[in-house]
């Protein structure tokens, strides 16, 4: 036993010794052209970790937020970084005994980030840089009864960017906790509700929307490949 604690001992402070001969600082953000790095959200104080959010969608009257996607950045030059999240969504249900209703919904979001990191400062690189995000919503249902079909298509569509301002920090070499403040200018063109009746077609148009949010905070963690 005091055999394994001297090995063990000896290690540590040989290693100790290693880091102040290297007059290591600490973990060093990884900025430089060709990282890469997944990206997800998270709870601060809570142990949840979550999907990146990739924009939001527009079905008649409300607004979904945020789509889940899965998120991804790189940097194409140093302290440049293009980050992605794509989010697909699809359900769709067998029709119901009682009601002889099936339904689909189809859920599509993209979000695009170009960020300009400035000099790190010691673990933390703080950015600066722009979001533009598109989202779709598609909701069809489908009753049949009494030799009568009736099909219903709900679609909608929304457009979103804003500048923005953030950091990640990182606390150990590859991974980073950040957080970043978006100014977000979403615009929704008119939702559509097309109703299908054996061979009449009727379609109404929804009212069109635009929305200005004065910011929205979102913490994400990092952990490049």
């Amino acid at each position: 036993m005091k055999r394994i604690v001297f090995v063990f001992a000896t290690i540590v402070l040989l290693s100790y010794s290693l880091l102040l001969s290297a007059d290591y600082k600490g973990p060093h953000p990884e900025t430089n052209q060709g990282a890469a790095a997944m990206v997800f959200t998270y709870t601060p104080f809570q142990s949840n970790i979550g999907s990146a959010g990739a924009g939001y969608a527009y079905a008649t009257d409300q607004i979904i937020a945020p789509i889940p996607g899965i998120g991804l950045k790189a940097f194409i030059s140093d302290r440049l970084s293009l980050g992605f999240a794509v989010g697909l969504g699809l359900v769709s249900s067998t029709p119901d005994k009682s009601t002889d209703m099936s339904t689909s919904e189809t859920l599509l979001g993209l979000s695009i980030d170009c960020n300009s990191h400035f000099k790190p400062l010691y673990g933390i690189s703080p950015y600066f840089g722009g979001n533009i995000n598109f989202g779709y919503y598609d909701k069809g249902t489908k009753v049949e009864s009494g030799g009568n079909k009736t099909e219903t298509s709900t679609s909608g569509l929304i457009i979103g960017i804003g500048p923005q301002l953030g950091f990640d920090w990182y606390f150990t070499d590859g991974i980073a906790l950040g957080a970043k403040y978006t100014l977000t200018f979403l615009y929704c063109p008119e939702p559509s509700k097309e109703t299908k009746t054996n061979s009449n077609t009727t379609t109404v148009d929804g009212d069109s929307r635009i929305k200005l949010s004065t910011g929205n905070a979102t913490f994400t963690l990092t952990v490049h490949m």
